[in-house]
């Protein structure tokens, strides 16, 4: 029967590394009952093990170690794969993105109509200049990726100008409806296709809890298909008013 251990958690200073470190008495700024721990401790789990021998070094002109520091069991804690820090700069600024073309939205599209360019015109080429962002992404580009995705962010916004197409379509009365299935529509397929994105993924084997890129290659591409076979749609579109 395995008896169950004590985790102590024992803190560390914030000098290592500069000149006063090497000097400087540990008694200082930890209690001697913390030496004294740290001093007996056979097992220690740390984020750097570098850095934890240091410290241990320093205890020990204090305190002798129990056991010879090469003989310590340091483990180190599980880092988190790389390339999270820059996945989560590309979604800051995609969001950024979107949220700025939003606000811009209005005012463009206004400029737009007072030159003479037709709401539904306005709205093929936002859509185009959204489908054309996502060929690079879908096919894995490894040149300029944030540039794509913000392109891909802010021209999505021109989709929200089908609702004002849309209610020119039906008498006054109907818009509310036409808006409110618009909107289950959307989330409706919105829904499906997310999780038909994962079903695919999930035919491919994973790793260290990521997703093969093959599979998101294979998957990008069916979205990119379905989006250009619906971009080529939309050009076919004539405007009309009830």
């Amino acid at each position: 029967m395995t008896t169950p251990g004590t985790l102590w958690l024992v803190p560390n200073t914030l000098d290592l590394g500069t000149p006063e470190a090497a000097s400087a008495d540990l008694r200082a700024v930890l209690p001697q009952g913390v030496l004294d721990t740290a001093a007996r401790l056979g097992h220690w789990v740390c984020e750097n093990a570098k850095t934890t021998r240091a410290f241990l070094k320093r205890v020990d002109a204090v305190v002798p170690l129990a056991q010879p520091l090469q003989a310590l069991d340091i483990r180190e804690l599980p880092r988190p794969p790389k390339g999270r820090a820059a996945a989560a700069d590309h979604l800051f600024w995609s969001a950024a993105a979107y949220m700025a073309a939003s606000l811009a939205l209005g005012p463009v599209s206004d400029v737009a109509a007072k030159r003479g360019v037709a709401a539904l015109r306005f709205y093929q080429i936002g859509m185009l200049a959204c489908t054309a962002a996502f060929v690079p992404i879908a096919l894995g580009s490894q040149r300029w990726p944030l540039v794509f995705l913000v392109l891909f962010a802010a021209t999505s916004i021109a989709a929200i100008i089908a609702y004002s197409l849309l209610t020119q379509l039906v008498p006054q009365a109907q818009t509310g409806r036409v808006t409110t299935a618009s909107n289950v529509v959307l989330f409706g397929t919105s829904f499906a296709v997310q999780w038909g994105v994962g079903a695919v993924l999930g035919q491919w084997p994973g790793a260290q809890g990521r997703y093969d890129p093959e599979a998101y290659r294979f998957a990008f591409g069916l979205l990119l298909a379905a989006q250009a076979a619906a971009a080529a749609w939309l050009l076919t579109a004539r405007e009309r008013r009830l």
